[in-house]
């Protein structure tokens, strides 16, 4: 056994010859792979010493699905069906899904009921638009081709929506926002050297440890004509199966390696309202800042467990 040290680094001294096979995990008590939640590598083939070269594992988890409540909502004196909106300063984003999210799951949506409107003069949209419930019944999201600089309106019927405890709203509502503007927005050019395209490789937007965006390359250029302003760190997957999204290992049966990640050493900032032109070398990877000991050994963990990433 031995522990990694701050650089993902590890090393096994004074082993006798012989044939071994290499696994790594995060603990979670007994030194065992308990579930498939947590943090797991292994290598592809044996290790025979003496002779043994440097081993990089490739790390990964299975992220838990979120599975709905078995506990039944209580009734509470206030009737009222209470939801929030994906809004934000009643400000609709032109990239983005306009959603309802319920506090208690839905017994029944009627779409028919939700009057989707237009400027000061409430005119009815025209144009296709589609609303879905998601599985756990309490999101209700619209999916729309958003105009910049508009006023739009909700008026609600008081039974548009009735939510398993049977509440609904006491009476008519109207939500109203505005999309944001084109200013809102910086136009993004990534352009990537050395990427290599045979890997099917999908660029990564990351903030604060999250996939915010996620989008499959076929060129070496990115380019977006309205990308969210931010700062954004970036990671390059290599989808091997061509899904589109990055997909973790498989060690019992299959014996799959996950898709590997590749993180980018150069912070990018989108500012608004601008032309936002990067050149990036992907090869360009921090180094370990520690070498690690005489041994059999283990480069830095080059897989970092991607969950919500999907």
């Amino acid at each position: 056994m031995a522990k990694l040290d701050s650089a993902g680094n590890f090393s096994f001294i004074h082993l006798p010859p012989g044939v071994y096979y290499i696994y790594a995990l995060v603990d979670q008590g007994g030194y065992r792979y308990q579930n498939n939640e947590q943090l797991f590598a292994f290598a592809d083939s044996a290790v025979v010493l003496p002779g043994a070269k440097p081993i990089t594992l490739y790390a990964s988890a299975t992220p838990a699905k979120v599975k709905p409540s078995s506990v039944k909502a209580k009734p509470s004196k206030d009737k009222r069906l209470k939801f929030t909106t994906s809004l934000s300063d009643n400000k609709q984003d032109l990239l983005s899904k306009f959603s309802f999210s319920f506090e208690t799951p839905l017994r029944d949506f009627d779409s028919s009921k939700v009057h989707f409107v237009t400027d000061t003069t409430f005119t009815p949209v025209t144009g296709a638009y589609q609303w879905s419930m998601d599985s756990t019944k309490k999101k209700v999201t619209l999916n729309y081709a958003w105009k910049e600089n508009t006023p739009y309106h909700f008026i609600l019927e008081k039974n548009f929506a009735i939510d398993t405890l049977g509440q609904q709203l006491l009476k008519l509502d109207t939500v109203s926002f505005s999309t944001k503007t084109r200013e809102d927005y910086g136009k993004l050019v990534v352009r990537l050297r050395n990427l290599d395209l045979t890997h099917n490789p999908v660029l990564l937007f990351v903030q604060n440890g999250q996939v915010v965006y996620s989008f499959p390359l076929s060129a070496a250029i990115f380019s977006q004509a309205l990308f969210v302003p931010g700062e954004y760190n970036l990671r390059i997957v290599n989808d091997r199966n061509k899904n589109g999204v990055w997909d973790p290992g498989e060690f019992f049966g299959k014996h799959l390696q996950p898709e590997s990640v590749k993180p980018i050493q150069r912070k990018i900032i989108v500012k608004a309202n601008l032309d936002n032109d990067f050149e990036i070398d992907v090869n360009a990877v921090a180094a370990p800042t520690t070498r690690p000991p005489v041994g059999v050994q283990g480069g830095p963990r080059s897989l970092l467990n991607p969950v919500n990433q999907r």
